[in-house]
């Protein structure tokens, strides 16, 4: 969930004196961490896709990472009030973060990880046609139903199953995208 933040002791950083330190830092949701720079990219994304809080989230943003919004009740208060009233993802979102975060390389929990080794193009491309296909006739037969039901995604947390399909879409892209790059590069 994205109402969800957390208080952690568990950053280290090196002061003026180069000595190693600890300090508190806020994690937003499953794992996005003002310490690792993930939450100024979440927050970043958000204000640029202008999210319903992204002015009263502004100001924050230059100090993630400088060890004080951890220790902001204000700023803890507006990241659960954000999750809790606004839209994170859909559509538009979605393709925003997947598509043009592409830099930043996500492994692939093994249970998603295809256990099919293809010998050639063809073969592979067949099987990504046919699953497509699949979900089509899922969505005619409404043995998927795009509604706010919630499964949880691995990296992005709670998603609404029309989110999933929307990240179907534009997780697809992304692939497509890197081999259009991959190509090019030859």
């Amino acid at each position: 969930k994205y109402d969800e933040v957390y208080i952690y002791e568990d950053e280290y950083y090196k002061n003026m004196f180069g000595a190693t330190k600890k300090r508190k830092q806020c994690t937003l949701s499953i794992g996005f961490t003002e310490g690792s720079g993930n939450l100024s990219k979440v927050l970043q994304m958000y204000c640029l896709m202008n999210g319903a809080y992204k002015e009263q989230l502004a100001p924050y943003i230059p100090k993630i990472r400088t060890g004080v919004l951890a220790n902001s009740q204000a700023f803890v208060s507006l990241l659960r009030e954000m999750g809790q009233k606004d839209e994170l993802f859909g559509n538009e979102k979605l393709k925003k973060i997947i598509i043009y975060l592409m830099a930043r390389k996500v492994k692939s929990p093994e249970i998603y990880v295809p256990k099919e080794i293809y010998t050639n193009v063809e073969d592979g491309l067949n099987d990504f046609i046919k699953l497509r296909e699949k979900y089509i006739r899922n969505l005619h037969d409404q043995t998927i139903i795009p509604d706010n039901r919630k499964q949880p995604h691995p990296y992005l947390g709670e998603m609404t199953i029309r989110d999933w399909l929307y990240f179907i879409i534009h997780h697809s892209n992304r692939h497509l995208i890197h081999i259009q790059n991959q190509i090019a590069s030859v």
